[in-house]
């Protein structure tokens, strides 16, 4: 118990990669996914707790604020012009649109 207080209170002080490789060192197989080193080109990073987002280009942005935009075009119309709950289907409408934007754009 002893010996794990003591790698709790280091693991738990470590501010660096690098300050936890010693800690893991003769510990058995399997070692926790943050030890490994720099991912291959083509592999996906997790940005790291704490670290900035990477930025966005402005259509992801305009692609993840559309829906809430609809949403708020449709209670102004809603208040304003049309006088429908038609409206309301704005967003729904904004949403397959953007989805399917999205999904043909990954493909």
């Amino acid at each position: 118990m002893s010996e794990f207080d003591e790698r709790s209170v280091q693991v738990s002080t470590a501010k660096y990669r690098k300050d936890l490789k010693p800690l893991f060192a003769d510990l058995p197989e399997p070692r926790p996914s943050v030890l490994e080193g720099p991912r291959r080109a083509g592999a996906a990073r997790v940005p790291e707790r704490g670290a900035p987002a990477p930025p966005q280009p402005w259509k992801d942005k305009l692609v993840s604020s559309a829906v809430p935009i609809a949403a708020v075009l449709a209670i102004v119309l809603f208040f304003t012009v049309a006088k429908a709950w038609v409206v309301f289907l704005l967003p729904a409408v904004v949403a397959f649109a953007v989805g399917a934007l999205v999904n043909h754009r990954r493909s």
